[in-house]
């Protein structure tokens, strides 16, 4: 449960984790937008997103198109580099299809 049971706790009672790993990519894909359209989701991705990093990292994900996904990425090293537009593909390959909804 985790941050999905910290937020619940903290009053956003219609939060949640939801983990598509098993799912195929546009079904997973699918699942994402239709949640992105109620709001921003925290999503887990591979540490700069490159999958040949193992450790695992957590983002905001604000929006995301057919060329570019808009996060805010907590570990930048600059307060002014925490929102990031970054290519799609490069988002889809590091997303490890698990999101979390604070709602």
């Amino acid at each position: 449960a985790g941050l999905a049971e910290l937020a619940r706790h903290f009053g956003f009672t219609n939060s949640y984790n939801l983990d598509l790993a098993k799912e195929d990519i546009e079904t997973a894909l699918g699942k994402l937008r239709a949640e992105l359209e109620e709001g921003p989701v925290l999503v887990s991705v591979f540490t700069n997103y490159e999958p040949e990093h193992k450790e695992g990292h957590i983002v905001v994900l604000l929006s995301l198109t057919d060329n570019q996904a808009e996060v805010l990425d907590p570990a930048a090293k600059n307060h002014n580099d925490i929102h990031q537009i970054i290519p799609a593909d490069k988002f889809i390959t590091s997303w490890k299809k698990r999101l979390i909804v604070v709602r």
